[in-house]
């Protein structure tokens, strides 16, 4: 099971409308991995934090999580990849490499 960090879900009706979608990468990233038939879930990390609380501990959330896997966070996140099929690539990568 792959674990995806989501603070929001995004929500598909201008997708169903026919109108442009630009997905949260973490979500495309998502789309991908589940296409390939793995199982992903989303796991809320926090709930009730004002923005300051949020941001504080988003970073150093983000800092800790870093050390051992690939984030498909975009922002406060300097080893960003450049898309997120070349993300769910390296979690793939990863994947065939623990199992």
């Amino acid at each position: 099971m792959i674990a995806v960090m989501m603070p929001h879900i995004v929500n598909s009706s201008r997708q169903k409308e026919g109108l442009p979608v630009e997905w949260a990468r973490h979500c495309e990233v998502a789309a991908v991995l589940m296409r390939a038939g793995h199982n992903v879930c989303h796991q809320l990390t926090a709930q009730g934090l004002v923005y300051r609380e949020a941001a504080e501990r988003e970073r150093a959330e983000m800092d800790r999580l870093r050390r051992r896997f690939v984030l498909a966070n975009i922002i406060h996140n300097p080893d960003r990849l450049e898309s997120a099929t070349a993300v769910a690539k390296s979690i793939k990568a990863h994947l065939r490499r623990t199992t």
